[in-house]
């Protein structure tokens, strides 16, 4: 029986979302083909992803913050591909990149899925959407060529494949999810809810140019207007994923902004799915994400919110009927938020042409194909790695991985 090797490297719970599609689709055809899968995980943050993966009835050998896991995956038989989540910016992804230049020294092909919208000006920060992989899986025709033309990347490396999480998406069944979400948090019947979806706040500075201070004030202008549109709202605010790292900070910043704000709000982590909170949501506010995007294919209309000062410009755009506009100045955050928040209360759910149309201007398949797609890349691709377990390239795979120990040693591939 043919043996596929996949290590899965995951920034986030976000980035699980959409790898977890394509497992499934993988596993599918393993037990067709009789093929045997076998997985291996690595993760920027210490969560750990491994009952996902296994749900699915797939074995798979996962490591916190380490890179043992990784180590096994180099040294087992059978064909290999190297999967990645995030492997573009050399300051916050050295870990992936470090890898991806681990397997190709020993003949493993690797593949990027694209994680997200560009969360600021492509142009400015080329470097931050730089990827080093072999090839990359990206959602629309837009990032295609924002990478062929503005970082030089061949045509063959890039490939639009969709968003396995927006496909998922599409097929919620979106009232249905509501009320139990809605059950489940205790609300009311007629309850109004807002979904703030909060851009990173500490850790972010470098990158992005974007103080902690700068995003603070930001949500408490954001959480003032929100109040003035409506009074008895109840706030489900759903941090990034990052910031749980800091909640000795997350924590006392969050209860003197419900204090200082007056407003309902519930502070969630890994209770409920994004998924389910853009479904049980009246309005859903964001900053600078793809929260934007995600909403839309759940059939939510959205505010982008956020200082003009902070970001000037942003890749995604404000169209007035998927996405509402409250750029604004700081001092004018407040009422800009209140009144988007007021129109959009009474505005309808998006119909499947309003979703077809604002994806297709960013080049969005909403075919519903996108987990087959990377499902082919991926088996296409591991068809290209060695299998050649012979001592003389056993011994060549151990004097890789002594360079990549080196390096390591070094701080050239160190935890950001």
């Amino acid at each position: 029986m043919q043996i596929l090797n996949i290590h899965i490297w995951l920034r986030n719970s976000r980035c699980r979302d959409q790898v977890l599609p394509v497992i499934e689709f993988l596993q599918q055809h393993a037990q067709k083909n009789g093929l045997q899968l076998h997985l291996w995980g690595s993760a920027k943050k210490s969560t750990d992803f491994t009952r996902d993966f296994e749900a699915l009835g797939t074995r798979m050998e996962y490591q916190k913050n380490g890179y043992a896991s990784f180590y096994r995956f180099i040294l087992s038989n059978g064909r290999k591909i190297f999967i990645s989540t995030a492997d573009s910016s050399p300051t916050a992804n050295n870990v992936p990149i470090g890898m991806i230049k681990t397997c190709r020294k020993a003949g493993i092909p690797s593949l990027s899925i694209d994680h997200g919208f560009p969360a600021i000006n492509f142009a400015c920060k080329r470097h931050i959407y730089n990827f080093y992989s072999d090839c990359r899986a990206t959602w629309g025709e837009y990032m295609r060529q924002k990478y062929i033309n503005e970082l030089g990347k061949q045509p063959g490396e890039v490939t639009v494949t969709g968003n396995s999480a927006y496909d998922e998406l599409l097929k919620l069944p979106r009232q249905e999810i509501r009320q139990k979400t809605r059950a489940a948090l205790g609300l009311e019947d007629g309850q109004k809810v807002c979904l703030f979806a909060g851009s990173r706040i500490w850790g972010i500075e470098e990158i992005w140019g974007v103080s902690p201070g700068q995003m603070q004030a930001t949500w408490t202008e954001t959480f003032r207007g929100i109040r003035t549109a409506a009074k008895d709202i109840v706030v489900l605010t759903k941090p990034h994923p990052s910031d749980f790292i800091y909640e000795s900070r997350l924590h006392p910043f969050y209860e003197r902004l419900v204090k200082e704000t007056g407003i309902k709000s519930r502070l969630l982590h890994r209770e409920f799915s994004i998924q389910a909170l853009y479904c049980a949501a009246d309005i859903v506010i964001f900053q600078f994400s793809s929260a934007g995007i995600e909403a839309a294919f759940a059939g939510q209309p959205s505010i982008m919110a956020r200082p003009v000062e902070m970001i000037p410009e942003f890749e995604l755009k404000p169209d007035g009927k998927v996405i509402y506009d409250a750029v604004t100045p700081l001092n004018k955050l407040a009422d800009r938020v209140s009144k988007c928040s007021g129109e959009l209360l009474s505005a309808p759910s998006l119909t499947k042409p309003d979703v077809a149309q604002f994806a297709g201007s960013y080049g969005i398949p909403v075919d519903g194909n996108s987990t087959e797609k990377i499902g082919q890349m991926v088996l296409q691709m591991a068809t290209q790695s060695t299998q050649d377990n012979s001592t003389v390239n056993y011994l060549k795979r151990y004097f890789v991985l002594a360079e990549h120990f080196i390096d390591i040693s070094k701080k050239r591939f160190a935890y950001s």
